[in-house]
């Protein structure tokens, strides 16, 4: 075998060793934060698991996250406040896991933002799939009369 040939391999190996240990540090070394924004989703389910009776849950994008201010609902209100706003881009998602957690008796506030309007799936079949999700908490009744209104 050629020395060229050789030393090319060789260089490749390194190279490829080299990258194997720095993504091995960066996985080993990098712990996950639990002071991040996106952990707050594990504070929401949490809330959600542990605060009884009737609540008012806010979910939607960063611009609920933000934007309302859900202590001062609880102390005006004199009613539990769950913000579970988080971050758009993830969706309806929130509102799927809220399903298991909704009791009777609780307010539910949606507030979504703008942009998952400007897509056809999201205002047809998911939309659908949170009136279910939200049906045991009879809360697709009230959403018809409210239309109706």
């Amino acid at each position: 075998m050629p020395a060229d040939v050789r030393a090319f391999f060789a260089s490749t190996v390194q190279v490829l060793m080299l990258t194997i240990v720095i993504i091995g540090l960066t996985f080993l070394g990098i712990k996950p934060d639990p002071e991040h924004y996106f952990a707050g989703s594990l504070l929401h389910l949490k809330l959600l698991e542990d605060t009884p009776g009737s609540r008012i849950i806010l979910v939607g994008g960063s611009n609920v996250s933000f934007g309302i201010d859900a202590e001062l609902m609880q102390r005006t209100l004199g009613i539990p406040v769950i913000n579970d706003g988080l971050h758009a881009g993830l969706g309806l998602a929130p509102l799927r896991e809220l399903e298991e957690y909704i009791h009777p008796g609780d307010v539910i506030i949606i507030s979504l933002e703008y942009n998952l309007f400007a897509y056809q799936d999201v205002m047809e079949g998911d939309l659908d799939e949170m009136i279910s999700a939200l049906q045991h908490a009879d809360l697709e009744q009230r959403l018809k009369e409210s239309a109706v209104a």
